[in-house]
This record gives C-alpha cells, sequence and structure tokens, in this order.
C-alpha cells in the first residue's frame, strides 16, 4: 500500500515527528490553535467593520450571537466606532439579560423590538429562513454573504481544526515573517510536512530544494527523504502503466463556469480533448446533480431532502461487478447519501467539507494498485468552491489593522490555479491509457442563466478524437457517454439528447435562503435594498428549464411559462399559436413539481405564504 510507504519514509527521516498517523498536530497544536483564530476571525471581522461603517449612525443595529463566549468574541472585534452602534444582542436562547450594557433578546422576542439591521455572525445562515419567516422587515447582514462576496477565504479556524490547507498557510506565514533562524527552520519543516499531508509532492519537493538553499544543517537528510520518495513514485508509474485494464477518470471541479474553467492553463486546454460546448447540468445544487449522476434521473424537486441511501442497485452502475468494473467516489463533501456497497472514500481523517483534492487522487492510485477490474473514479474537487480552499492563500500581515481592507478579489483565481497545477502533476501519474473527465456541476449563483447551467465539459485520453462537440447533453445520461467511451469502438452518439431538462430544487431545507440566494444578496445587500418579494420570487421559485437546439422553455411552480426561440431571442412566444404543439410537448416533458403542502414541509409553506402563495395556486402544476 503506497500510502502506508509513503507514511514509513516520513518517519524514517523524522519527517513525521510532528504529524501522528491522524494526520493531526501535536507539540505544535498549542502554537497552531491560537494562529488559526487570529487569521480567521481577523478576516471575517475586515468583512463586517467595513459593512457596518456603511450604515448610517441612526439605525438600530442588533448582533446575533451564539453561544456564551465564541459569540461574544465578535462583539470585540468590532471597531469602536462600529461597536457603539451595536444596541441588542440576540441569542437562540438567552444565557443573561445583558452584556455591557447591551439587552440581550432571546430570537423570539426580536419582534418586540424596532432594530433596522441584524447582523448574523454564526457559521450557518439557515437564521435567514427564520427572520424572513417571521416578517423581520429589516436588513440582514450575513457574514457568509460577506465571505462570498468579497471571495475572502475563510480559515475552518473557529470550528474546524486540523485543515491541512490552514495549517500549510499558517506555517508558510510564520516561516516568512519569523526573524529568528531556528525558529525560522522549525515552520519550514511544518510547512514540508503539512505539504505531505496534503498529498502534494509539487510543492513538497520546491520547498525541499529552498529548504537546501537556505542551508540548513540537515538539508541532506531532507534531500535522500525526496529521492526515496521519487524512486516511489516512479514505480507507482511504472506498474500503473503495465495495467491491462482501461480506466475512467472523472474530475468534478465544483462552481466552475465555462469563462474561469478555460482560463485554467493546463485543464482548459481546447486543443487536447474533445470539448463539449452544449453539456447541461441537471439542477444548480451539487447534491442533486451527484443523484442525477448516479441514477440516471431528473431530481423531482423537493424529493431529494428525504432521498433515501443509495445503493449501488438504485444506481446505473448496478452491473458493474458483473462487467468486472468498480465505481469509486473520492469527496471530502459528498450530500448524496450513499449505502456501503458504493466505496466513497469521504477523507474521514479531515474533519472538514474542504479537504485537498489530492488526497482522493493519492487513494485512487492505491485502489488502482491493488485491483484487477477496470474503475470508474469519481474526484469531487473543491478548491474552486467559494471560499476557494487552497495552498495559495493570500498571506496577511500580524500587524493588520481591524479596520484596514483587503482586495482579495484573486483568491479564487489563486486556489484555480493551484487545482491545475494539481491536476497536471497526477495526470502524469495515472495511467495513459485511461480516459479523464473534466467538468462542473454549476455556475457562481443559483440561478437558471445559462452560464450556471451550460458546464464547461472535456472528454481527453487514449483514442478521443480532439475537438468540438456541439450536440445537446444532459449530466442525466451520464452514464450513456461512459458506456460509449468505455466500448472498444468508442461511440458515444447514444449519450446526446434533444433536450435537456434543469431543475431549480425547491427551497425545502432550513438553510434553503443561504444556498439559493447568493445571487439576490449580491444585488440588494450592498445597495441596503430590502428584497422585494418579487425579487425573492425570482431566485426562489421552484423552476424547470428545458433547452433544446434553437429553443428554451421554462415553467414554474405557479404555471407561468416563457418559450424562447434563436431567431427571435428576446420575445416571449409562449402564446404564439405558431408553436403551440411544440410547447405542449415541452410542458409534458416538464412534468410536476412537488406539493409542499402535500409533503409537509414547514419552512417552504411559510415561504411561500410569506410571497402570498397558497396551496390552491400551485396544486394543478405539481404530482
Amino acid at each position: 500500500m503506497i500510502n502506508e510507504k509513503l507514511n514509513e519514509l516520513m518517519r524514517k527521516y523524522d519527517i513525521y515527528d510532528a504529524i501522528d498517523e491522524m494526520g493531526k498536530t501535536k507539540s505544535w497544536d498549542a502554537v497552531l490553535h491560537p494562529v488559526r483564530q487570529m487569521f480567521g476571525m481577523v478576516r471575517l471581522a475586515i468583512a463586517l467593520n467595513a459593512a457596518l461603517e456603511r450604515l448610517k449612525d441612526n439605525k438600530v443595529i442588533a448582533l446575533w450571537i451564539e453561544g456564551r463566549t465564541r459569540g461574544r468574541i465578535w462583539f470585540w472585534l468590532l471597531s469602536p466606532c462600529n461597536r457603539r452602534k451595536i444596541r441588542f444582542l440576540i441569542q437562540e436562547e438567552r444565557s443573561d439579560a445583558t452584556y455591557h450594557g447591551r439587552p440581550i433578546l432571546a430570537s423570539c422576542e426580536v419582534a418586540q423590538h424596532k432594530i433596522d439591521v441584524i447582523v448574523l455572525t454564526a457559521w450557518h445562515s439557515g437564521r435567514h429562513a427564520e427572520l424572513i419567516a417571521r416578517g423581520f422587515p429589516g436588513l440582514i447582514i450575513d457574514m457568509n454573504v460577506l465571505l462570498f462576496e468579497k471571495q475572502l477565504f475563510h480559515c475552518f479556524s473557529d470550528s474546524r481544526q486540523n485543515h491541512p490547507y490552514v495549517d500549510i498557510f499558517v506555517a508558510a506565514h510564520l516561516r516568512e515573517n519569523t526573524a529568528d533562524r531556528a525558529a525560522k527552520r522549525l515552520w519550514h519543516q511544518q510547512l514540508i510536512a503539512h505539504y505531505l499531508r496534503a498529498r502534494d509532492f509539487l510543492h513538497t519537493k520546491e520547498e525541499i530544494d529552498r529548504y537546501q538553499r537556505d542551508g540548513y544543517e540537515d538539508a541532506g537528510r531532507y534531500m535522500e527523504f525526496w529521492n526515496q520518495v521519487e524512486e516511489l513514485l516512479s514505480n507507482i508509474k511504472s506498474r500503473l502503466e503495465n495495467r491491462k485494464q482501461r480506466d475512467l477518470l472523472i474530475y468534478w471541479i465544483d462552481q466552475e463556469e465555462k469563462e474561469d474553467f478555460f482560463s485554467m492553463r493546463w485543464t482548459g486546454q481546447l486543443h487536447n480533448g474533445l470539448v463539449f460546448h452544449n453539456a447541461y447540468t441537471t439542477m444548480v445544487n451539487t447534491r442533486a446533480v451527484m443523484y442525477s449522476i448516479l441514477t440516471g434521473k431528473n431530481v423531482k424537486a423537493g424529493k431529494l431532502i428525504r432521498q433515501k441511501p443509495l445503493g449501488i442497485k438504485d444506481t446505473i452502475f448496478s452491473d458493474y461487478a458483473s462487467q468486472g468494473r468498480e465505481l469509486h467516489i473520492y469527496s471530502a463533501n459528498m450530500m448524496t447519501k450513499l449505502k456501503n456497497d458504493i466505496r466513497h472514500d469521504c477523507y474521514q481523517n479531515y474533519p472538514t467539507n474542504y479537504a485537498p483534492s489530492m488526497i482522493g487522487m493519492w487513494h485512487a492510485l492505491d485502489r488502482l494498485l491493488s485491483t484487477s477490474n477496470a474503475c470508474v473514479l469519481l474526484f469531487h474537487c473543491m478548491e474552486t468552491h467559494d471560499p476557494y480552499p487552497s495552498a495559495f492563500v493570500a498571506p496577511i500581515s500580524h500587524d493588520l489593522g481591524i479596520n484596514q481592507t483587503v482586495d482579495c478579489s484573486g483568491e479564487a483565481k489563486k486556489s484555480r490555479d493551484y487545482l491545475d497545477r494539481q491536476l497536471e502533476w497526477y495526470h502524469g501519474l495515472f495511467p495513459s491509457d485511461s480516459i479523464s473527465i473534466y467538468m462542473s456541476d454549476h455556475g457562481n449563483e443559483h440561478d437558471l442563466t445559462e452560464q450556471n447551467v451550460n458546464m464547461p465539459f472535456k472528454v481527453m485520453g487514449k483514442g478521443v478524437v480532439c475537438g468540438d462537440e456541439y450536440r445537446l447533453f444532459s449530466y442525466r445520461d451520464m452514464h450513456k457517454l461512459l458506456d460509449g467511451l468505455l466500448r472498444p469502438e468508442g461511440n458515444i452518439d447514444e449519450a446526446f439528447t434533444d433536450a435537456a431538462i434543469v431543475d431549480v430544487i425547491d427551497p425545502y431545507g432550513g438553510d434553503f435562503l443561504s444556498t439559493h440566494l447568493k445571487g439576490a444578496w449580491k444585488h440588494f445587500l450592498y445597495e441596503r435594498r430590502e428584497i422585494s418579494k418579487a425579487e425573492l420570487k425570482k431566485y426562489l421559485q421552484a423552476t424547470k428549464v428545458i433547452t433544446a437546439e434553437g429553443e428554451c422553455y421554462t415553467i414554474n411552480i405557479l404555471g407561468e411559462e416563457t418559450y424562447f426561440r434563436d431567431k427571435e431571442c428576446n420575445i416571449n412566444l409562449i402564446d404564439n399559436p405558431a408553436y403551440a404543439g411544440r410547447i405542449a410537448e415541452l410542458r409534458t416533458k416538464a412534468g410536476k413539481f412537488c406539493n409542499p403542502w402535500k409533503e409537509k414541509r414547514k419552512v417552504a409553506i411559510e415561504f411561500y405564504e410569506y410571497l402570498g402563495v397558497t396551496e390552491k395556486n400551485i396544486v394543478m402544476h405539481c404530482y
């Protein structure tokens, strides 16, 4: 097992002395913990202070906190000017009557006071639903929305410890900002160990080379260690080149629009693969798209929350075992429920949704070396998803003032470039006879604009004819594409469709506003405008879109429809009798919606009632 061999090498050369086998820090934890706290909370405080400074002084502001200690930290991370603006603190269950002269309200008491602005400092955004359901008329400032808007990197410092990327970031920063040579050497050693922990061999080599250039007395030990690692990697490559089976690798690059995808230096090259120009996702939600790919079905909006765990027999891969194939999913953020008979490596050593993608690729190499079956390997890469976690995080200095603003607009690009280099490096290790698919599941927003549903999709590998494919492809038919690619003749014609259906999931989850309102906040939060019911309806109304060649049809849960054709691209032709027959076909193809009243979805019912929608308004369009 290559994982054990690498760990043995790390122990042999004392690269392992600061990290145990679970990947958690030992003696350095007391040092790393407060540093993680400082980095994460200072960056959040910058965004929060900037938002509060734009508000007028006469606004009554309440700070929603969690717990007795962690939540109150935010009060003191505000600038003195902003702290004076806070008139109330809010807790789910009030623990004290006051805090530094400010009354503490229980959440149920909010409506009894005149409050203009509520600041949510919790790590989740489910409070949005609660506040809107209770009819709160003021402005809601959500820290998670601020992070998304400013593209700030969330260091996971408050609730998730021992994250490889955070430890890399901290070690690199302290190595650069420590004057004492002995301390600098120790942080450099930590940095090398953390890169290895993330299975980032590319930067491990760069840091070992720098360690040698810096002239440390034990640099020879590190160089000897790296020579042993190179032997291990060379052995892996030669053994995999002798595999007789043809494997298929799917790189799921989360939340990546076409423009960003094809800007990547290596992954985005157009000339080295077959590029699908009309590949459509099935829903603007990762969990639902994964369900569609595994089952070959469009998800019925609202049903996904109650989805039973999928076993191999429930998927389109049920006959893989009889064909001598295996399906492996490598993800740290797998929201589709799976039974044990689907091999799913969730990186359980790392308690976070954003573990480095390289860990999955390393485990996959291990699997290929230990099986004689052909494999389909799916890697879920979260480096491109906000808050863009990677080892390329922009450093901040210790003397960062609490009211300074930081331009972090380049974080997304840095993380994308980081992942691009890793994908190129690992591509060189996997068998050259394998087929690789590079794709994404949805864009940066959760609406149904073309850029959020027409996804980047590229196939490359031995036998794949490079070029452009303009036929319509739906992720629902992914299994047909995989079957075609794995056939000896490589015929993929059956994978294409005459119509691709995309759904927006109904807001049935407790955090539906945080999941689906990013687009709305982007347009209205920073202009300090209340979000109107019409605007909420635009972003959250259950909707289906059918894209076909030269036409697009939409219908929402109220039965409101649009029909556009390329030649009359800005004219809604839904009432044009010339297209009545075609519209009827598309209406039938779209199918019905889930009835939140029938499903007893309390949050969804409250939301629709807030919009003035009753069950009577929607029942004829629901199953």
